[in-house]
């Protein structure tokens, strides 16, 4: 590759980048005929110069789904980093980008979890929960690498995700090794560091990962040497064994294994000092996911759909308003185009011969029939106009799309108010249906705005803390 759009991309030069494009048109074209190469794109993220990078991706989009010769895409490697606004702009891209695997099959996510990036775990298992069940080739979960790579806020934070998404199965799964996340604790981290886990969470963590949160934990799995958690705990020399941890796998009902013979109780080494109380620092605080109804909602309805899904949805939900909408102002039959009353006086009683206004149903005629035309074709409206609210959710001009959007669905509630005749039958029949539609416009109107400012509230409180967390690390640097 050319030594000066190297450069160009460390420094973020765009003109650089132009004036080489002049000269040599086919520059970019030939890095892309490389199969595994650590292209602008790549060189770009690394450096942190987020709109070189998105001028790159601009003009070759192909870049952002490349493996470099390390096996990563610019999606790992701003992962890695933790550089979250690097991370949504190559989102823009395409979502699918966050679930691209790389080296030993690893995800971005998986990544994050290996160098403790918290805000990145945080917004990639937002949009994609199911990010959180992928498997490395080592068959290791985001959970494994978070504890083989020492990240604790990682691991805390995941394990609050598994909750919240209700997979706590994922707990269970079983690595190459056969060790679960609790073996993992107990035998692939050092000592000091499974004690500094139990110690750190003791009232709250613990617990929670293996009896009163997670009923569905198996602390009796085996690994492939046939040992349980318990067995790995009793492994450890006398003097090195923790009678609360005991407790806590005993409470959970943890069961010994099938034998087998040990070196005297002593195969396990401590290579690493005493833990004492303190040694043990408290963690920075970590954002945790948005919970609750408010956060499932979100993610199952908001966020968790790839782009193109979204738009076919978009275009389906958009059709069927306008359908609905035509219909309903324009009932079958039409409307009458006068206005008429039967003369009493002239001893008319043809039971056909029915008073009307002019712009009324001629269906209101048989106000059973009317009343479930309106039903259906309302019910029709109000789903395609929440699908439209739900779907257009981080669109550009959002604002003046809704008031358009609203501006329509009043309409037609005065249209439907209009048509339908006003008499003692419509009171009691069609009427009711109307209120209702327009309750639940209003309810839909207010249930936007709200998860909209809660969205809002929800990130502007993430880039708070995110900001006290960076204060906090340079005054403790000041101090060193």
């Amino acid at each position: 590759m050319d030594q000066r759009l190297i450069h160009a991309s460390q420094e973020g030069d765009r003109d650089a980048l132009y004036v080489l494009l002049r000269e040599h048109p086919y520059s970019l074209e030939n890095v892309d005929r490389v199969p595994f190469i650590d292209t602008p794109l790549h060189i770009a993220v690394s450096a942190g110069k987020t709109s070189f990078a998105m001028e790159i991706a601009n003009l070759k989009p192909s870049f952002a789904k490349k493996l470099n010769e390390d096996g990563y895409s610019p999606m790992h490697l701003a992962s890695a980093m933790g550089d979250i606004a690097m991370m949504e702009e190559l989102m823009t891209i395409g979502r699918d980008l966050c679930l691209l695997k790389g080296r030993d099959k690893r995800t971005p996510l998986h990544r994050a979890a290996m160098f403790g990036r918290i805000d990145i775990i945080n917004e990639l298992v937002n949009y994609f929960p199911k990010s959180i069940g992928e498997l490395t080739v080592q068959k290791e979960t985001a959970l494994h690498l978070a504890l083989k790579n020492n990240q604790l806020d990682a691991f805390q934070l995941l394990l609050d995700w598994v909750k919240e998404l209700d997979k706590s199965y994922i707990v269970n799964w079983k690595d190459n090794e056969g060790n679960t996340g609790i073996q993992n604790l107990l035998s692939i981290c050092d000592f000091s560091l499974m004690m500094k886990v139990f110690y750190w969470v003791r009232s709250s963590l613990a617990p929670k990962f293996l009896s009163l949160n997670f009923p569905k934990v198996d602390v009796n799995s085996k690994n492939a040497n046939g040992h349980t958690a318990l067995d790995i705990l009793l492994q450890l020399p006398t003097e090195d064994r923790n009678e609360e941890i005991e407790k806590i796998l005993r409470s959970a009902k943890a069961k010994r294994g099938t034998p087998s013979p040990l070196r005297g109780g002593n195969e396990i080494i401590r290579t690493s000092p005493t833990l004492t109380d303190h040694h043990i620092q408290v963690p920075l605080k970590i954002t945790r996911p948005l919970r609750g109804w408010m956060g499932k909602f979100v993610r199952g309805v908001v966020k968790d759909y790839p782009m193109e899904v979204r738009n076919a949805l978009l275009v389906v939900a958009v059709l069927t308003a306008a359908a609905t909408f035509q219909t309903g102002v324009n009932p079958p039959g039409g409307v009458w185009q006068d206005n008429y009353s039967p003369d009493e006086k002239s001893g008319n009683n043809n039971p056909h011969d029915v008073s009307h206004t002019a712009g009324t149903a001629i269906m209101a005629t048989y106000i059973w029939g009317l009343s479930i035309f309106t039903i259906c074709n309302l019910s029709g409206f109000l789903i395609s106009y929440g699908m439209i609210i739900l779907l257009t959710q981080g669109f550009p001009m959002r604002s003046l799309l809704l008031l358009a959007l609203h501006s329509m669905a009043l309409t037609y509630m005065i249209s439907l108010c209009i048509i339908c005749p006003l008499n003692e039958k419509s009171v009691y029949f069609v009427y009711p249906v109307i209120a209702l539609g327009i309750i639940i416009i209003c309810l839909l109107y207010m249930g936007a705005v709200f998860i909209h400012y809660h969205i809002h509230y929800h990130r502007k409180k993430k880039a708070v803390e995110r900001e006290q967390m960076v204060g906090a690390s340079v005054q403790e640097n000041e101090k060193e």
